[in-house]
């Protein structure tokens, strides 16, 4: 494990060449340590409980009555951030339902989640963030969905942009 972890950080660290610590490994060897560490998050950090994604709703909140103030006329922030550890970055994935998949990360499913979209890899990596951007147009105010720069749907809507009782609804969830 900690050979694992010396080579997520020093590939990391420079990720245009490969890191010598990584090649002690296999590519099979390589996928089966990464699913263990998705295991992990997934239960503690992601989907796996309930529980786990609940202090979402204070993020998904503030967003939603930010963009209603501005909406209204009231005070507009240009912008309104907040810093975190990675595991609240997965929590507020995990209630966002963006990287959920049908079945549960389980230690025997392994070889049928291969393809599965709670990578923390990907989904987690360092600089990790998320934000929402609301948007004045003629229909309205729209709001969109960025996952670490990427304009990402969330699960339910027919496309990209929610209009903001969307949000209102996905925010009483």
């Amino acid at each position: 494990e900690s050979l694992y972890l010396t080579c997520n950080f020093d590939q990391a660290w420079a990720p245009k060449s490969p890191s010598p610590w990584c090649g002690l490994f296999t590519e099979a060897s390589l996928e089966v340590m990464e699913y263990i560490e998705d295991l992990e998050y997934y239960w503690v950090d992601g989907p796996g409980y309930e529980i786990t994604r609940k202090p979402a709703c204070l993020l998904i909140s503030d967003v939603y009555h930010n963009f209603l103030n501005a909406t209204k006329g009231g005070r507009e922030e240009k912008g309104i951030f907040y810093f975190t550890h990675s595991g609240t970055i997965l929590k507020f994935l995990a209630f966002l339902e963006t990287h959920t998949d049908t079945d549960h990360l389980r230690s025997d499913n392994f070889s049928t989640m291969k393809n599965r979209k709670w990578k923390t890899s990907k989904i987690g990596p360092f600089s990790a963030n998320i934000s929402f951007l609301l948007q004045k147009c003629d229909l309205g105010y729209l709001v969109c969905l960025y996952v670490n720069e990427q304009l990402t749907s969330l699960p339910g809507c027919d496309n990209d942009n929610l209009s903001l009782g969307q949000v209102c609804g996905f925010s009483a969830a």
